[in-house]
């Protein structure tokens, strides 16, 4: 009797690996880029590609996130109120 095989096991290693060090890569070029949050923001108006949007609105919140912690009171300056 042979015993099934799951759904991980069917995954040969070195694309396991291949992936993981694109995701890796991805996430360091992301964390690089010298973009800001306002352009990223701009291009995702623009692009029509929903992959391609979805990818760069996973970067967009990445830069927020990136802003509001090293720049926290600039992040929360960012909507003002209106003036009487």
């Amino acid at each position: 009797m042979q015993n099934a095989k799951t759904y991980f096991e069917q995954v040969p290693i070195e694309f396991a690996e291949k992936v993981a060090k694109e995701e890796m890569a991805s996430k360091r070029d992301r964390h690089t880029s010298k973009r800001t949050w306002r352009d990223i923001a701009e291009e995702v108006t623009k692009e029509s590609d929903s992959a391609k949007m979805m990818a760069l609105v996973n970067e967009l919140n990445e830069a927020l996130e990136t802003t509001r912690r090293v720049e926290p009171a600039a992040a929360q300056g960012a909507i003002l109120p209106l003036g009487n």
